[in-house]
């Protein structure tokens, strides 16, 4: 965490309303811990406070985990993933090995993960599995370089988690009852945020794709196109800008969040120097 911001009653105030809504003080102490520990400020927004089942799980993105590895100067690279996959072509298991250096030498560490025990059900809006169900080879590696990672690096990524391995475990019913309107407002703020004049850029708000596919996700698709190729952080807000101001409301809340992750993967990785 950077040193040249304390942390002060104020602060602890701030991020416990905003990055860390509904933590106690005992999870509040163990997410400043966790940030501290990566080298991040809670606000930087790398590292994510959620709760799985009414325990606190720091979450954070697959990019994060590279940064942290790539900073030992021990990191020599990864083998592109390979799959067992099924007949009509699903994925079953995606293989990742990491490579870090350990006295000179370019060591493999391999990790394994299959499909069935990391893809989340659809849940009550059946949007819990979107991702997962368009791009099961994608979500399915980061799964499996996550697990790689942390064996490589333990020290460094221990009790890290990317957030594609978590979606299996998704909220209970309570926890979805108890945060639906501190969600809901949170999208407001960032909406109204977000609402200043946007640059000539496309309307996320109007689609022109497949017409079997929903509005909204050919929406989604076209800013997460144009997103990919951003490079500087005030681009990447005003690509995602347009899309928050066209979805918003309770039927897109799951659109909103994957757009926020999005965006949040996307600034890390400019951050990063990957852009």
């Amino acid at each position: 965490m950077d040193q040249a911001l304390p942390v002060t009653d104020a602060r602890r105030d701030l991020v416990k309303r905003t990055v860390a809504k509904g933590a106690t003080d005992e999870e509040l102490d163990l997410f400043f811990y966790d940030c501290r520990r990566q080298g991040v400020h809670p606000l930087d927004k790398l590292i994510h406070f959620t709760k799985r089942k009414d325990k606190y799980t720091p979450i954070t993105s697959i990019d994060f985990m590279r940064m942290r590895a790539a900073a030992t100067k021990e990191y020599a690279g990864s083998d592109p993933a390979s799959f067992e996959k099924a007949e009509d072509g699903q994925p079953l298991a995606a293989k990742v090995t990491v490579y870090r250096l350990v006295q000179g030498q370019r060591c493999p560490w391999t990790a394994i993960a299959r499909y069935d025990e990391y893809k989340p059900e659809a849940g009550p809006s059946g949007q819990g599995d979107v991702m997962w169900r368009k791009m099961p080879h994608v979500m399915l590696e980061k799964c499996a370089e996550a697990l790689a990672l942390r064996k490589a690096f333990p020290a460094e990524l221990h009790g890290m988690y990317a957030k594609e391995e978590m979606d299996q475990a998704g909220p209970t019913a309570k926890e979805i009852i108890q945060n639906r309107q501190e969600e809901m407002a949170e999208h407001k703020t960032v909406a109204e945020l977000l609402a200043t004049p946007t640059p000539a850029i496309a309307n996320f708000g109007i689609s022109h794709g497949d017409p079997a596919t929903p509005p909204v996700q050919q929406a989604f698709d076209a800013m997460r196109a144009n997103l990919a190729m951003t490079t500087t952080i005030t681009a990447a807000e005003d690509t995602v800008r347009p899309f928050v101001q066209a979805h918003q409301g309770t039927e897109h809340l799951d659109w909103l969040t994957m757009a926020g992750d999005a965006l949040s993967e996307q600034v890390a990785a400019i951050k990063g120097g990957k852009r």
